[in-house]
């Protein structure tokens, strides 16, 4: 038992360890994994400062059901220098979806168009009240607010994957001797 509740503690502390390195995916992996059915039955034996940070870590994951507020989060571990983020995608692909369901489409009334003979009547958006046809304004099919929460989401995609590309500029013998060392030295990090 006091081996799992080792193992357990050094899991704990690696999602930690994660968070603070920004890398946000990981830490995802492991809350689901250590919140999964057969471990929850383990927490009961865990230490306090283990079942704490974990709760810690939810939580803060949590904040990112609210993609704003994880934009936010992802983009303050970007500004800090040297730090590179990997971030969880499933808040951007959620949030993509979310932004290009509702996207306008060309819809034609006659049924069967001709472009030499005919000419398009109208162009209009099936997301009208009660899901009725309403007409599109003079942008047509463009909607300005959705392009830039898409344009908005690559950015900071982008700039993550910027910032994992350095990685491989930076020398190899960098910082891999502290990594070894974080893991063993759980105590000075909490």
């Amino acid at each position: 038992m006091e081996e799992k509740r080792e193992v357990f503690s050094y899991l704990v502390h690696v999602a930690k360890c994660c968070w603070n390195m920004g890398n946000y995916n990981a830490v995802m992996e492991f809350l689901a994994g250590l919140r999964s059915r057969k471990v929850l039955k383990m927490w009961q034996f865990m230490d306090q400062s283990d079942l704490e940070t974990m709760r810690s870590l939810k939580d803060a994951m949590a904040q990112h059901e609210s993609s704003c507020e994880y934009r936010k989060v992802v983009t303050r571990a970007l500004h800090i220098p040297g730090c590179k983020v990997v971030p969880f995608c499933g808040v951007f692909l959620k949030e993509l979806c979310e932004v290009l369901d509702g996207a306008s489409g060309l819809m034609k009334l006659c049924p069967r168009y001709n472009s030499q003979e005919e000419t398009l009547e109208f162009v209009a958006d099936y997301s009208g009240q009660d899901n009725f046809l309403q007409r599109v304004g003079q942008n047509g099919l463009k909607n300005l607010e959705k392009e830039s929460t898409v344009n908005s989401i690559f950015q900071i995609i982008r700039s993550c994957s910027r910032s994992l590309e350095t990685e491989e500029e930076d020398s190899p013998s960098e910082g891999t001797g502290s990594r070894k060392n974080s893991l063993k030295d759980k105590a000075r990090w909490q």
